[in-house]
């Protein structure tokens, strides 16, 4: 009786737990793709690095969950369990596979040989891009690590007392 009230508590612990962590990670992803999509500008930068960060410590304890999970399974079958690492294999290989791409968001690119060549066509095209202009507003949104105050000051000649004092 107290084993099987124990193990229905910890089924509910564990949905509620790291089921929130999927779900948080799925509401995370769609406001990151939301802010995206709106003007730059500082506040909305901040908001994305705010985002992402979260979004990083969600995968990261995803991550965990899962690999404390292979973990237990490695445990309880052991090294002869063959079955266990192949089937880890397929799931990888079907997690990282892209079957389709779209162009513009409405064509879309099915096939290995297609979607490679779309990739090694926009990759090109990037990389060839020269005369790259800066418009002022981008520009206010880098802050500069040397200011010109410091900047002049690198032309300066040492005086006594600083040759001095690093000697």
């Amino acid at each position: 009786m107290k084993l099987n009230h124990t193990r229905k508590k910890l089924m509910l612990w564990n949905t509620t737990n790291f089921e929130f962590c999927k779900e948080k990670g799925k509401i995370l992803d769609k406001f990151l793709m939301d802010i995206q999509k709106r003007l730059p500008s500082r506040e909305n930068i901040q908001l994305e690095a705010d985002i992402l960060l979260e979004i990083e410590e969600v995968l990261s304890r995803q991550c965990e969950i899962r690999r404390q999970k292979y973990r237990e399974t490695w445990l309880r079958d052991g090294d002869r369990n063959s079955y266990f690492f192949h089937a880890l294999k397929i799931v990888r290989r079907k997690r990282n596979f892209i079957g389709a791409i779209s162009k513009d968001g409405e064509n879309w690119i099915g096939g290995r040989r297609a979607i490679g060549d779309y990739f090694s066509q926009k990759f090109k095209m990037v990389y060839q891009s020269s005369n790259s202009v800066f418009t002022l507003e981008l520009e206010e949104l880098v802050v500069p690590y040397v200011s010109v105050i410091m900047n002049d000051r690198l032309y300066l000649a040492l005086s006594s007392e600083e040759i001095i004092r690093v000697v």
